[in-house]
C-alpha cells in the first residue's frame, strides 16, 4: 500500500446542519495518513461546539473571522503538510470510509492531480459527475469540464510553484488556478 501523505481541509462558516456529516466521513476514511484541518470563518450557531467535539482527532482548527472561502482555503493550505490537498468543505462528504484509499493506489509518480468522480445528491434523484477522465488534465480538458475540487487531490508541488488561490476572484479562483497549473 502507499503511504501518501494526504491533508485534508475542511472550510465552514454556520454550517451545523453538515460540518458534523463531514468530519465524521474524514476521520472514518480507512486511509491512515490524514492530516485533518478545518478552517472556520468565525461561526455563531453552534458549529463550533461539534467541532470541539472532534478536537482530539483534528490535526489542527481555528475559527476566526475571514475574507470569503478562498482565504480560508489559503489559510488551511499555509497549514497543511501533505504531500496532496483536498479540499471537503462542510457539507460535503466521502462516498465511502475506502475512498481516500482508492484513490491514493490510483497515483502513479509524476501525478499532480488525482481525483475521483463526484455523487450530487438532491431530495429526490442523485446525480453522477464524472470530472475530468485524464490524471494529466491540460487545457482541452478544461475547455469540455472541469475538475471538482472535493474529488481533487493536489500536488502540494502545484501550490509552490503557482502559488495560493488568487483571492479576487471570488467564484471561480479553484478553476483558474487548475487552468494555470495545467496548461504550462
Amino acid at each position: 500500500m502507499k503511504n501518501i501523505g494526504v491533508s485534508i481541509i475542511t472550510v465552514v462558516y454556520n454550517n451545523i446542519r453538515g460540518i458534523e456529516r463531514t468530519i465524521q466521513s474524514v476521520l472514518n476514511q480507512s486511509y491512515n495518513n490524514i492530516e485533518y484541518i478545518i478552517i472556520d470563518g468565525g461561526s455563531t450557531d453552534g458549529t463550533l461546539d461539534v467541532i470541539k467535539r472532534y478536537e482530539n482527532r483534528i490535526s489542527y482548527w481555528i475559527s476566526e473571522a475571514d475574507e470569503g472561502i478562498y482565504n480560508a482555503m489559503n489559510k488551511g493550505i499555509l497549514k497543511a503538510h501533505g504531500s496532496f490537498l483536498n479540499f471537503m468543505n462542510s457539507g460535503d462528504t466521502f462516498v465511502t470510509s475506502t475512498t481516500i484509499e482508492r484513490l491514493i493506489e490510483r497515483y502513479e509518480k509524476g501525478d499532480k492531480i488525482i481525483y475521483g468522480n463526484i455523487l450530487k445528491c438532491y431530495d429526490r434523484r442523485k446525480e453522477r459527475t464524472f470530472g475530468i477522465v485524464s490524471s494529466h488534465p491540460d487545457i482541452i480538458d478544461f475547455y469540455k469540464n472541469m475538475i471538482n475540487h472535493q474529488a481533487a487531490f493536489i500536488s502540494r508541488e502545484l501550490f509552490e510553484k503557482y502559488g495560493l488561490y488568487d483571492e479576487k476572484y471570488k467564484l471561480a479562483s479553484d478553476w483558474f488556478f487548475f487552468l494555470k497549473s495545467c496548461r504550462n
